[in-house]
């Protein structure tokens, strides 16, 4: 039996939430991570299973710098058991302009991995649906031989049902795309922590070249498209990443309709 590995997890919550925003004057619901969800803000429901695990060494809280007082007020009045390995466990970190400086800045805050069996989950703090049992699986396949041999990365991952259409500005239908080999991806994306960081370096030294391909400030990965996820930035730099295919409920929250579908689901 595999011994479970060591890891440590970065939850990212700078993200603004535009579309998620309700119409309330209250500065303490300003962000959709700060909203409550059966009575709990948006990111505690992800801390509170990664702090469930007792090989998790550390979790770095990616927020805005601005907003700090406010997640800090949050964290003060956690009502779940974690709240007091807080102290020891849990380290802040000020979000950036784009998701991968967001990751950059959470990575730069862990320990430097002592072992090579160090593995880093990274979550999105509006995933709230998130449960132990798929943390387990991600972490399980990420320490398998197979997988650990080639550095793989692991991610959560479901089958398109879907049809898949490419539309216009206008909003007309150009064309449809296959489906088949299609996959919706979604986190925690689990990676070997040495791994992922070489990865980021390798993408960081192309957004400070000169002669980099950008689009939006952004640099682009190697198939010349901006990488919307770690996955994409871990892919950049040659390594590989596992679909572990799942049907648990995941999904983010994107808009203001969410907090109230998510809401039944985690009461039940």
């Amino acid at each position: 039996m595999l011994k479970a590995p060591e890891f440590s997890a970065v939850v990212l919550v700078a993200g603004h939430g535009h579309r998620a925003a309700r119409a309330t004057g209250a500065t303490y619901c300003r962000r959709k991570n700060l909203q409550k969800i059966a009575g709990v803000p948006v990111f505690l429901h992800s801390l509170r299973i990664f702090f469930s695990f007792k090989n998790l060494s550390t979790l770095v809280l990616v927020l805005p710098a601005s907003d700090e007082p406010l997640y800090r007020r949050a964290l003060a009045e956690c009502p779940f058991p974690f709240a007091k390995k807080l102290d020891k466990s849990l380290l802040l970190s000020h979000g950036g302009k784009e998701r991968y400086d967001s990751v950059r800045a959470g990575l730069a805050k862990l320990p430097r991995p002592a072992s090579k069996n160090a593995f880093v989950a990274i979550h999105d703090g509006a995933r709230p649906l998130l449960s132990k049992k798929l943390v387990a699986q991600l972490l399980r396949h990420a320490f398998l031989p197979r997988l650990r041999k080639i550095h793989a990365g692991v991610l959560p991952s479901k089958k398109l049902v879907d049809a898949l259409k490419i539309v216009n500005a206008a909003g007309f239908i150009e064309k449809s795309l296959p489906r088949e080999n299609m996959m919706a991806v979604a986190t925690p994306q689990v990676f070997p922590l040495s791994f992922l960081l070489r990865a980021y370096e390798k993408y960081q030294k192309l957004a400070e070249s000169p002669f980099k391909n950008t689009a939006g400030g952004a640099p682009l990965d190697t198939a010349g498209v901006v990488p919307l996820d770690d996955a994409g930035v871990y892919l950049a730099a040659g390594y590989p990443v596992f679909c572990y295919e799942t049907r648990e409920p995941n999904f983010k929250i994107t808009y203001a309709e969410d907090f109230g579908l998510i809401e039944k689901l985690i009461k039940k």
